[in-house]
C-alpha cells in the first residue's frame, strides 16, 4: 500500500516586466480539477520516485493499492506514472510485454469490467465490433462464475505466451457505494464476488496477473465489510 500526500501547488510571483506567452491555440499542459490521462504522460513528472514504489510492489506482490485524499493525484501519478513504464517494459524479470485494463467499479463493478474488457479487445483488434456483444456475455458469464473468474479472463486475454495482464481499478472506494444497500442483496453478493476475483487473481503465479487499486484514504475504514 502506497499512502499519497496532498500534492498542492505553489503559487509564485513575478515582476511586472515578465511577459506571458498567452498564444490562443496553444496547448494547455494543466488539465485543471480532472486528472491527467494516459496520452497526457508527456507532461506529467515529479513523482519518479513513488513510480519506483510501486514498481517494487507490483513486482513483489502481484497487487498494490494507492491510497491519498481527493485530489492528491492517485490517478494521475498511475495513468501517466505507472502505466508507461509498464509499456516500456523497464520490469524486464516480468516480461516486456503488457496488456494494461482500467475499470472503475461505478455501480455494478462487473458489468464495469466487463466494458472495459469489451473496449480493450476492440482497440487491440482482438475482435470485430460486431462480436462485441456475444463476447459481452461470455466474459460476464466467466466472470460471474467464481472467484477464479478473472484469472480465467487473464488467461484468455493472453494470445501469447509470456504476456502480462494489468488490472488498473481506478476509485475503487466506489465499490462500498454499490454494496452498501441494505435491502439489494444482489448488489452486496456483487461487490464481494468483484473482491474474491482480485483476491484470488494476486494469490496464484500460474497466470501472470497484476492489478493495482487508486482508492480515497477516508474509506480505509470500509474495506472491514470484506472478510
Amino acid at each position: 500500500m502506497l499512502n499519497l500526500p496532498l500534492h498542492n501547488g505553489e503559487l509564485e510571483s513575478y515582476s511586472s516586466d515578465v511577459v506571458m506567452d498567452t498564444q490562443i491555440g496553444t496547448e494547455n499542459p494543466f488539465p485543471g480539477l480532472r486528472s491527467f490521462s494516459i496520452d497526457e504522460c508527456h507532461l506529467f513528472f515529479g513523482r519518479e520516485g513513488q513510480v519506483d514504489d510501486i514498481l517494487l510492489k507490483i513486482s513483489q506482490n502481484h497487487f498494490v493499492t494507492v491510497m491519498g485524499y481527493s485530489g492528491s493525484g492517485k490517478s494521475s501519478l498511475m495513468f501517466c506514472g505507472m502505466v508507461p513504464v509498464l509499456y516500456g517494459g523497464f520490469m524486464t524479470h516480468s516480461g516486456p510485454y503488457w496488456h494494461v485494463i482500467t475499470a472503475r467499479p461505478g455501480t455494478s463493478p462487473i458489468q464495469g469490467l466487463v466494458n472495459s474488457i469489451i473496449e480493450f479487445m476492440v482497440l487491440n483488434h482482438l475482435i470485430d465490433a460486431v462480436d462485441i456483444e456475444i463476447h459481452k456475455a461470455i466474459i460476464n458469464s466467466v466472470l460471474r462464475s467464481g472467484p477464479d473468474g478473472l484469472i480465467e479472463i487473464s488467461r484468455y486475454l493472453q494470445t501469447e505466451k509470456g504476456e502480462n495482464i494489468f488490472f488498473l481499478i481506478d476509485q475503487f472506494e466506489e465499490i462500498f457505494r454499490s454494496g452498501d444497500q441494505t435491502n439489494d442483496i444482489e448488489a452486496q453478493d456483487e461487490a464481494q464476488l468483484y473482491v474474491n476475483m482480485i483476491l484470488t487473481a494476486v494469490h496464484q503465479r500460474k497466470v501472470p496477473t497484476y492489478i493495482a487499486l487508486t482508492m480515497r484514504s477516508d474509506f480505509i475504514g470500509e474495506c472491514a465489510v470484506f472478510p
